[in-house]
């Protein structure tokens, strides 16, 4: 695979044509939704014509007339001399580093062959983003989350280049901030307080984070309870209640939601229905759904997440990021942990919005009852759930979009005005900024 890798570079087979380079490049991965909804406002806050879409998946066009996007995987040259001459170099100090870590870290076999093949294949995709670069110099970089496989290539890239970067927060974070920490970019936009502590507690120096909100998030939802379960299909005179799954470890998931379908089929009174993450497929789930067939088990395309939540009284997660969801919209969430204490974002949920933690069926039947029908109960879970909203959340949709726009363009105007500054020293022009 590494002599596979080294002689056939990933580099298009054709170069396209390039559009003349606007200020700000931005980045999507077009193909999700959640992406492309967080995204959406920000390009539009900036101003469409100050921008260039870097995309990964489909043209943005039918969703955003005007925009001007580009195919990242074919944007990116053909840099294949000099990446061989800059990996060779680094190779040897790269190999060393990556067996001592195999080893502290008591890798399986074969992890160190791994490790190096994506070393080599990110190092080209390094290359190639350091080659376009240098072309078409944009003034500042927005990518929607500068860890995963495109844009952290595309972030060192710029770093090395002096273009400054700024990353959005494209989810929840878990107690130690995984995924987002070491943050490569200049700077991190975070939704609220908590996601802000998180980051510091991991060591983020705190000047380059900054809070903004969430643009993909409302505290509207688009239907009543009525018109959201008329358009699922549900009892209109029952009480609804959802699990949200997450693509965590396949055995407790499936644990996790024998235990919501047992709970549905006791109380018998639900309607209760599952909403698979989208990276799960529904055909993993058919033997529960033959087992307990008053519930209802959706792929996440069925209808949208604000349906689902327009539809529902109380969201049942483990670790899903719908369970925040839930409680921005004003409805209710129960953390269900059959693996012992909840970790990640419903440690969080339990800690600081005071959701109820349940393990087993009886347990949820009894959270769902108190949540429904004890006035204390209900009360006291709302006020505690609107603290942690401030909290969690600063901003929403175009509030929080215009936040993050608004950064972007000082960024911009620090740029001018540094460039007219050095012009100043060399003809003694007034600056027209100020």
């Amino acid at each position: 695979m590494m002599f596979y890798h080294t002689f056939r570079i990933h580099w298009p087979k054709k170069e396209v044509v390039l559009p003349p380079v606007k200020p700000v490049l931005v980045t999507c991965l077009s193909g999700s939704k959640r992406i492309q909804e967080l995204m959406h406002p920000v390009i539009e806050a900036i101003g469409k014509d100050r921008c260039i879409v870097a995309r990964v998946g489909p043209s943005l066009l039918s969703a955003m007339p005007g925009v001007q996007d580009v195919d990242w995987k074919q944007a990116m040259p053909r840099s294949a001399k000099m990446w061989g001459k800059e990996y060779l170099k680094c190779l040897p100090e790269w190999s060393k580093k990556l067996r001592c870590l195999c080893r502290e870290h008591r890798l399986p076999k074969g992890a160190y062959a791994l490790l190096t093949l994506n070393m080599l294949y990110n190092a080209q995709s390094v290359a190639g983003c350091l080659t376009l670069l240098s072309r078409w110099k944009p003034s500042i970089i927005v990518t929607e989350y500068d860890r995963n496989i495109y844009w952290s290539c595309l972030v060192l890239a710029a770093k090395a280049l002096g273009i400054p970067t700024v990353t959005l927060v494209h989810g929840v974070m878990n107690e130690n901030a995984l995924g987002y920490t070491p943050v490569l970019a200049d700077r991190i936009l975070c939704w609220g307080r908590i996601q802000r502590d998180k980051l510091i507690e991991e060591g983020e120096n705190p000047e380059k984070i900054l809070v903004t909100g969430c643009p993909r998030l409302t505290r509207e939802l688009p239907l009543s309870s009525e018109q959201a379960r008329e358009k699922i299909g549900l009892d209109l005179k029952k009480d609804t209640i959802m699990l949200a799954t997450s693509p965590i470890d396949h055995e407790v998931m499936q644990r996790t939601v024998s235990v919501f379908c047992e709970a549905a089929e006791k109380s018998g009174n639900w309607n209760a229905f599952v909403r698979l993450h989208p990276s799960e497929n529904i055909d993993t789930y058919s033997d529960l759904a033959k087992k307990y067939p008053s519930v209802h088990f959706y792929k996440s395309s069925a209808f949208s997440l604000d349906d689902a939540l327009a539809a529902i009284d109380i969201a049942v997660v483990r670790d899903s990021g719908v369970g925040s969801d839930a409680l921005v919209k004003g409805k209710m969430a129960i953390v269900l942990s059959v693996d012992g204490p909840p970790l990640g974002h419903g440690a969080e949920l339990v800690d600081k919005a005071r959701c109820p933690l349940v393990s087993s069926s009886d347990e949820l039947i009894d959270g769902v009852q108190q949540l429904l029908f004890d006035e204390t109960k209900k009360r006291t879970a709302y006020a505690a759930a609107e603290r942690y909203v401030n909290d969690f959340c600063v901003a929403y949709g175009k509030d929080a979009a215009e936040r993050i726009a608004k950064i972007v363009k000082i960024r911009l105007c620090i740029d001018m005005n540094e460039e007219i500054s050095v012009v100043q020293k060399r003809h003694k022009w007034v600056n027209p900024c100020n």
